[in-house]
């Protein structure tokens, strides 16, 4: 995966593929009714059928879909490079750009596309993937190597309507993905109905939860925050966060390094990026992990390695998983922020 260091912070672009029927358009209107106060901008291929919610839409102008929220919704035709320009002059400008490629594209063709431009940051690649059909399209002789490529360049899988396949489908389902792409972090989900902070990365204030309320979020998500000192070696350390022996799903923050500078940091399964950031901000990171698969040990382990801990808030954290797993699966952290 891409990784790369930059100085200042641009604005930041999703990539969301899947092939057809895999939910692609059901995760982008859950991500826009739960936008919290972020100016989305959603690049389609071709509007098609609508690919918003009927009750989302404020208007209709020319190949723009105004929706609530002051997010916008634009067809980019076979120019996706002019339309990530167009965006990018919108006033008020959009705070982060969903890019939702074609049943039969492949996202990491889309994301190269982001990465060669000036002002936009690649934030991910999510690939969706249809519990009850993926293997059976993994198996087709005209089919597969779509399937195949599409996944490849993958930050995060989703594994969408695994309520509609029985037990044993859904775990030969995970195993095979987890054979084939090693790599990506592989999230399930019925409806696309996940936290948008999986997606979106986290937000900069600390007033915000992983957790949406839902029983079902706090269940299968965990999150942590904690505050660093000194980081000897920044982009070490940013790598180190991407193992998949960790199993993090997502980390941001700020991070100060031994002469004092202070950088913004995020990963997202393999990838990593760090920027300059010139404000007085704490140095602190969160990190997102799903239940089943982290490790907080082995991450207790990485910023011990890499770091000088101001305020060790893991050690409280993982006294009390071992009181108790159940009500640690249950509930979200007090000083959780998402």
């Amino acid at each position: 995966m891409a990784q790369h260091s930059k100085n200042e912070e641009v604005t930041k672009v999703t990539v969301i593929g899947g092939y057809l029927g895999s939910g692609k358009t059901t995760l982008i209107n859950h991500l826009l009714r739960n936008a919290d106060g972020r100016r989305l901008a959603v690049l389609v291929n071709e509007f098609g059928e609508l690919p918003i919610d009927g009750d989302l839409i404020e208007a209709i102008e020319g190949e723009v879909i105004n929706v609530v929220g002051g997010c916008i919704c634009c067809s980019y035709g076979d120019d996706l490079v002019t339309g990530l320009l167009d965006i990018g002059t919108v006033e008020p400008r959009v705070d982060h750009i969903l890019i939702e490629a074609s049943g039969v594209a492949l996202p990491g063709s889309v994301a190269e596309t982001v990465q060669i431009l000036d002002g936009f940051s690649l934030n991910g690649v999510v690939v969706m993937a249809d519990a009850e059909t993926l293997l059976h399209l993994a198996e087709d002789s005209y089919l597969s190597d779509t399937i195949a490529r599409q996944f490849t360049d993958a930050d995060i899988v989703i594994l969408n309507k695994v309520d509609l396949v029985a037990d044993n489908s859904r775990a030969a389902t995970l195993r095979w993905l987890e054979k084939q792409y090693p790599d990506a972090r592989i999230i399930e989900t019925s409806g696309a109905n996940l936290p948008p902070a999986i997606v979106f990365g986290i937000p900069q204030d600390s007033d915000r939860r992983l957790s949406d309320g839902s029983v079902s979020h706090a269940s299968l998500f965990s999150s942590i925050a904690m505050e660093l000192e000194i980081v000897t070696d920044v982009e070490r350390f940013a790598e180190a966060l991407t193992s998949p022996a960790l199993g993090l799903i997502r980390v941001k923050g700020f991070v100060k390094t031994a002469d004092g500078a202070v950088k913004a940091l995020q990963t997202v399964g393999r990838r990593w990026e760090l920027y300059n950031f010139n404000k007085d901000v704490p140095c602190q990171i969160v990190c997102i992990g799903t239940n089943p698969h982290w490790d907080p040990e082995a991450l207790r382990r990485v910023i011990s390695q890499h770091s000088l801990p101001a305020a060790w808030s893991l050690e409280a954290w993982l006294s009390q998983r071992s009181d108790s797993q159940s009500h640690l699966r249950g509930n979200c952290l007090a000083n959780v922020f998402v």
